[in-house]
């Protein structure tokens, strides 16, 4: 998961995974402005089990040159969008928070780990052997090393567990 709040500009990327609650998405009339929409991230933001964040922009039926026509000229509509935010710990506390701030759809899911553990873990991976690039979302850290014979692969999971760091290789073995 990522703490960007972005419209989805991949339908598949950032597709809410919770199932459309019975009566839809939209509970409250009010709270469903711009203002609210970054309230709601700001909240999810301050979350001590804060794992990610994302808007899935998927259901507003205009097309995604129209949502920036409109967002130039100060008339944005978000009121369709869902809040997705990623936890660690209490889905309950989180979706209560950020309901305190949107009126509009919220998805709480499970994450293991959390934002600041993933970050740190970015900054730690810059000092392995070849490092390329590092980011973090989706629950992991994605490193990008000159070459790896697959020691830094079994290196990191042993070091922070398997599958929290992936590791690919920008050379690849020639057969």
């Amino acid at each position: 998961m990522s703490t960007t709040t972005r419209p989805a500009t991949n339908a598949t990327l950032f597709k809410t995974s919770c199932p459309e609650p019975e009566g839809g998405w939209i509970v409250s009339s009010r709270r469903l402005g711009h203002k609210d929409l970054d309230a709601a991230f700001r909240t999810a933001n301050r979350l001590d089990d804060y794992a990610g964040s994302f808007v899935d922009t998927s259901v507003d039926s205009r097309t995604m040159k129209q949502m920036d026509t409109d967002a130039a000229a100060g008339s944005d509509d978000v009121a369709t969008w869902i809040v997705n935010v990623a936890v660690t710990e209490d889905p309950i506390a989180a979706k209560t928070a950020i309901r305190a701030v949107w009126g509009g759809g919220v998805c709480v899911t499970a994450a293991e780990h959390t934002e600041s553990e993933l970050r740190r873990i970015g900054t730690e991976v810059r000092e392995l052997p070849g490092w390329l690039s590092s980011s973090t979302g989706d629950d992991e850290v994605e490193v990008q090393v000159t070459y790896d014979d697959g020691s830094i692969q079994a290196w990191v999971d042993q070091e922070y567990g398997s599958g929290v760091v992936v590791v690919s290789s920008a050379l690849a073995d020639v057969t």
